[in-house]
């Protein structure tokens, strides 16, 4: 299983956000694909996530919820 983290996209960014899910939960996600797209919490920086590994995406955070830099938006089992 892998982790899928907030990234810290600036030396300021306490919290972000995800701004889209380009997956569902429990789909089928292969490595390098996109699965979402993060930005901070004043939508100034941004970043797509690719999956690390290939497996089942399971979605932990929704979108416009925040969550701190480091904490696990979804995981790839």
């Amino acid at each position: 299983m892998v982790e899928i983290r907030m990234p810290n996209l600036g030396m300021t960014m306490i919290e972000g956000v995800v701004k889209e899910w380009n997956k569902a939960d429990s789909d089928t996600v292969n490595t390098g694909e996109v699965i979402c797209e993060v930005t901070s919490e004043t939508g100034k920086l941004n970043a797509i996530l690719a999956a690390e590994q290939s497996g089942v995406l399971r979605i932990k955070l929704q979108v416009d919820e925040r969550i701190e830099c480091g904490g696990v938006i979804a995981t790839i089992e």
